[in-house]
Formats: structure tokens, C-alpha cells, sequence
């Protein structure tokens, strides 16, 4: 079967996940900028993650590690404010070529530093792992937001300006 677009994609997902267990289920699911979960009385938590891989989504050749960084952590930090909240905690998982240097290493966690100063966000964790052929990098991001500014999708109109 060939899909046509990421909706195709999310279509399948959301229908062989939506009957799975659990015990608190979450306000909006598959298919928004972020998943929106309970969190306290006023306020939504906000999950977003997004992965970049070299040559599919950056290259070496026009960006430095530390601007590749940055922009993995803007692509999750503007799914938490499309929805109206405020990103929190950063989980970085990286795929890494046998041959990454440390000054590779170092570059890209100036970026990461450089991007959860100027967003407010706490690097709270992540995972590494050896990748094959390309680097890959995923940012899952957490943020909260108050109930009555949460912004879905399914709010848009016709007219509105898209950022």
C-alpha cells in the first residue's frame, strides 16, 4: 500500500492505536501539533516529538551542528505554542555515526544549551544510540498549558493567519 501524504499515515496509526489500554486517557490524541493530557485542575500537559535526519531534513553542508541542534529543538518548541502552552523539559535522543567526533558532540549541545536558554526549557533527559549511515536526532518536548487557552486544530477558521 503507498500512502500520499502524513495524513494517510496518521489515519492508520490512529486507528490500530485507539483501542489501546489506559488508564487515563488522554483529551486529544493522534493527530494534532501535540498530545494533550490530563494534568491538574487548570491546566493540560502538552507531549510533542519530532525526529530530523541528516540529508532528509538537514545537511552538513549548509548548517553547523550547533543550528542543526537549534532547529531540532524550535520544530517541538512551536508544536507546544500552536497549541497555546509553554514548553517545560527536553528529552534529546540522538543516533550517532561510529565516526561522530567529540567536537560534533560538544557543537550540537551548544545548540541545545543556546535553544533551552532562550525558550525556557530544563534538559531532562534522552537516550544515544549508533546509527548506520546518518545522524538522527529526536526531540520530545513537555509543556503545560491552561485549560482555557489550549488551541486545537479543529479550532481554525477560514481567514486565520498560520504561523
Amino acid at each position: 500500500m503507498k500512502f500520499n501524504s502524513e495524513w494517510d499515515i496518521l489515519r492508520i496509526i490512529k486507528s490500530k492505536t485507539e483501542n489501546s489500554f489506559s488508564p487515563i486517557k488522554s483529551i486529544q490524541g493522534i493527530g494534532d501539533d501535540c498530545a494533550v493530557i490530563p494534568y491538574s485542575q487548570t491546566e493540560f500537559g502538552l507531549i510533542t516529538t519530532d525526529i530530523l535526519i541528516e540529508k532528509v531534513h538537514f545537511k552538513h553542508s549548509y548548517m553547523t551542528n550547533s543550528e542543526i541542534a537549534i532547529k531540532s529543538i524550535t520544530a517541538s518548541v512551536s508544536d507546544i505554542a500552536a497549541m497555546g502552552g509553554k514548553p517545560l523539559y527536553a528529552f534529546i535522543s540522538l543516533g550517532l555515526k561510529k565516526d561522530t567526533s567529540d567536537k560534533t558532540i560538544i557543537e550540537l549541545y551548544d545548540g541545545f544549551s543556546e535553544a533551552s536558554e532562550l525558550y525556557d526549557i530544563e534538559i531532562a533527559g534522552g537516550d544515544i544510540s549508533k546509527s548506520l549511515h546518518d545522524t538522527i536526532i529526536n526531540v520530545a518536548l513537555y509543556g503545560t498549558v491552561l485549560k482555557e487557552n489550549v488551541i486545537y486544530r479543529s479550532g481554525a477558521n477560514i481567514n486565520d493567519t498560520i504561523y
